[in-house]
């Protein structure tokens, strides 16, 4: 009897899990039907608004893929990208989901070009992901051809993406422009596991989050105290640095040379009070990340918020400001607390500025302003948690200045440095010597210019 050959598509959902199997057979039978090799695909991918802002799923939607053996790219908005490599998988991600198309069994696939575009008048569409002309390799038998796909439609879940393999848990990560593997390190190895042991002990989502920021900012607290007792130290100093400026006004090369003298004498490091912020400001910047990509916190209320996913809406007005028709009260509580903060550094500072640096002392208060706009759309869970931090951060302050931190005794510690003989060949002394060669250089080039 003659094969007549055939073609069968088939869509199969796996029994757990979020994964479409797809698999095409080309029975070439006595005829060969099919005498194709390959198969070119084109997908487009419409990305339909499902949250209650439109301005931040854009922010957290992307096109990526990932070729074989490298690491995950993505494609930004209004690019196109042609492209001549294999893939690992495609996917169009959103801000709490995404949609995932890889090869299985044998079927691989390459080529082609991908673009993201952000449609200018609909506002029902986030953006639309475009894989245009992708070649399919397929698995050949006797008498068929055979490709099989694997569709995954799945909330953008660490651990579950990870269940997948093949990196697949970077979809759920930004892609960080800047020292990538600091900020991912932190959010895998520190903040997913934390928040999913907490998560675990059935924990109410704002209690989580309180927990979080207090734990954060505990493990913290050596970093703060050694930030705050080293401004203690130049508040200390800045009378004698005061007098040196006075003493050499005009002749800024003999004020810096006897400022680091009195540096070397005391044992203080003017550096050692911005180490530890900037110490701190990955686990900070990680935060910003980790809080609006939670699918945990969609549809989770807390409070007056209704939804920790987007922003909350208590405070509404009847006109917009800046493109906002409502104050999102964690944002406007958040502010508040920063501007306590300021007022607390304020005070503690007195009249220490630098001389023509008086205006700096206003900055911190126009900060928590500004921030009451930017902050305004942004998630409610991310609100809380800078209102949080902020919060404990003016505790802290207040406690280490109450309890730990005594000027007074500062003062006769580095008093009793100042009388006790340094040994030579430290920091401050090679750095003094750089500077006085420093100096005679100019010195020699100013002569021969008087020469000349």
């Amino acid at each position: 009897e003659a094969n007549n050959g055939g073609f069968t598509m088939v869509f199969r959902l796996s029994p757990t899990g979020y994964a479409l199997q797809h698999n095409v057979l080309f029975d070439n039978g006595d005829n060969e039907l099919f005498a194709t090799d390959n198969l070119r695909m084109d997908w487009k991918q419409v990305m339909l608004s499902q949250e209650k802002d439109i301005t931040e799923e854009r922010r957290r939607s992307w096109l990526l893929y990932k070729e074989k053996d490298e690491s995950m790219e993505l494609v930004s908005d209004g690019d196109t990208e042609e492209m001549e490599d294999s893939y690992d998988w495609l996917s169009a991600k959103q801000q709490f989901f995404n949609v995932t198309f890889r090869g299985t069994k044998g079927t691989s696939f390459k080529d082609g070009k991908l673009s993201l575009d952000i449609p200018d008048a609909d506002e029902s569409i986030v953006k639309v992901a475009t894989f245009e002309n992708i070649q399919l390799d397929f698995r050949r038998g006797s008498d068929s051809i055979a490709y099989n796909f694997e569709w995954i439609f799945a909330p953008n879940d660490y651990s579950l993406m990870m269940g997948y393999g093949q990196d697949m848990e970077r979809i759920t990560r930004p892609k960080f422009w800047f020292v990538n593997w600091m900020f991912n390190f932190i959010l895998d190895n520190l903040f997913t596991p934390l928040f999913a042991w907490l998560e675990g002990m059935n924990l109410g989502y704002g209690l989580i989050i309180l927990i979080m920021t207090l734990l954060i900012k505990m493990a913290l607290s050596p970093l703060t105290f050694k930030s705050y007792k080293s401004q203690a130290k130049m508040r200390v100093l800045k009378p004698e640095m005061d007098a040196i400026k006075e003493k050499y006004e005009g002749d800024q090369s003999k004020i810096s040379q006897a400022t680091m003298q009195l540096y070397r004498r005391t044992g203080v490091n003017p550096m050692s009070g911005c180490l530890p912020m900037v110490v701190q400001m990955p686990f900070l910047l990680a935060m910003f990340y980790f809080f609006p990509s939670a699918i945990e916190l969609r549809g989770e209320s807390f409070l007056w918020a209704n939804d920790l996913s987007t922003y909350d809406d208590l405070i509404q007005f009847p006109f917009s400001i800046l493109g906002s028709s409502h104050l999102s009260l964690f944002t406007l509580l958040f502010s508040i607390s920063s501007l306590g903060t300021a007022w607390v550094n304020l005070k503690t500072q007195g009249n220490n500025m630098q001389a023509g640096m008086e205006f700096m002392k206003y900055l911190p208060f126009i900060f928590p302003v500004v921030m009451l706009f930017i902050f305004n759309s942004f998630p409610a869970g991310l609100t809380y948690y800078y209102f949080l931090s902020t919060t404990f951060t003016l505790i802290q302050q207040l406690v280490i200045k109450q309890f730990f931190v005594d000027e007074d005794k500062i003062r006769t510690q580095l008093i009793a440095k100042k009388a006790k003989p340094r040994k030579k060949g430290g920091f401050w002394d090679r750095l003094q010597e750089a500077q006085k060669k420093q100096m005679e250089e100019m010195e020699k080039k100013n002569k021969k210019g008087k020469k000349n």
